[in-house]
């Protein structure tokens, strides 16, 4: 910045001299214009001096000079967890300062969107990845470099899958082998860790379990899955082990109605040994039990060999009786 000074003694004796001082660094006698490059704000002070010796009172003139463009700093409400990442909606403040001019605007940019003047903070509640592109200018005009700030939201818990042996979580007989499958994914910060557990114990996904070593009566499996960000699905099914023969014997009955035995004496043949299954269980003669189960599932399957029911009825007997003997 240059300052020129001209002095004038209008009709008197005529200017003898001018002297001038910047910065309060003491009195020179002017003879060209000053340069003045100081960064803030520059007192410049002069007087002028007649051939009488009148002077005149001392007079300032302030030169602001600012080349230092402002500095923007990005504030998050909060720090994102362990893994870098965020379970809930943040804001993010803005804050410039310039020590000469001053600010005069800051200005931001949302995930690519057009520029929008700062005017308070700015909320973030998108999952995925949000950059935020920002610049302050102060009254001098100069303009800072584009900053950004890149925040990582995960407000959904993963997604969850518990299968018993390939199908929902159901009752089983005392000889079924259980396997509980978990299955989890989490398409933003990923899976951290997933645990499965039986009446309190955990276990493993897939490991066999056999029904007798729980024990009759229900049961509670439950899973808990947490993703990178803190999010968690938890939930938990009852299931029962026990001896269930209403099914089975409500669908002979309904195969005998609908003709699909060929004779009476048949479906009679087919109800006294479930009758047979039942009165040992009642005695506790587990084995025997067993034993007169797998004596149903023959006679079934030898009579839908020999025509004597039909071939859907009989599958579909054997596949009850295959669910009480542990096999599907």
């Amino acid at each position: 910045m240059t300052v020129t000074l001209t002095a004038a003694d209008n009709g008197g004796s005529g200017v003898t001299g001018t002297q001038v001082q910047v910065n309060a660094g003491g009195w020179t006698a002017y003879t060209a214009p000053l340069t003045v490059s100081g960064e803030g704000v520059n007192t410049v002070q002069f007087f002028s001096t007649d051939a009488a010796g009148n002077s005149e009172q001392v007079q300032t003139l302030n030169v602001r000079i600012d080349r230092t463009a402002p500095i923007t700093t990005a504030a998050p409400s909060e720090g994102p967890g362990a893994q870098g990442w965020y379970n809930r909606s943040v804001t993010v403040a803005l804050s410039a300062y310039d020590a000469a001019s001053g600010v005069a605007s800051t200005v931001y940019s949302l995930n690519g969107g057009g520029w929008t003047t700062y005017a308070g903070p700015i909320i973030l509640g998108t999952d995925g990845t949000n950059t935020i592109r920002y610049y302050s200018t102060d009254a001098a005009g100069n303009r800072e470099a584009e900053q950004s700030v890149m925040m990582r939201l995960d407000t959904t818990a993963p997604a969850v899958t518990l299968t018993q042996n390939g199908k929902a979580v159901h009752n089983v007989s005392p000889l079924s082998i259980i396997r509980f499958e978990l299955t989890s994914s989490d398409a933003l910060s990923g899976v951290a860790g997933q645990k499965l557990f039986l009446d309190q114990k955990e276990i493993t996904s897939g490991q066999p379990i056999p029904a007798l070593l729980i024990g009759f009566g229900t049961h509670t499996v439950k899973y808990s899955v947490t993703d990178n960000a803190g999010n968690t699905a938890e939930n938990s099914f009852s299931f029962k082990v026990e001896w269930n023969f209403t099914s089975l014997r409500d669908l002979i009955e309904q195969l005998m109605k609908n003709g699909q035995f060929k004779n009476k004496g048949i479906q009679t043949s087919i109800t006294a040994k479930l009758n047979q299954v039942e009165s040992q269980l009642q005695k506790g003669n587990n084995d025997q039990a067993v034993k007169h189960l797998n004596d149903l599932l023959k006679a079934v399957q030898g009579a839908k060999e020999s025509g004597g029911l039909s071939a859907e009825g009989a599958d579909q007997l054997i596949s009850l009786i295959n669910d009480l003997l542990g096999k599907n």
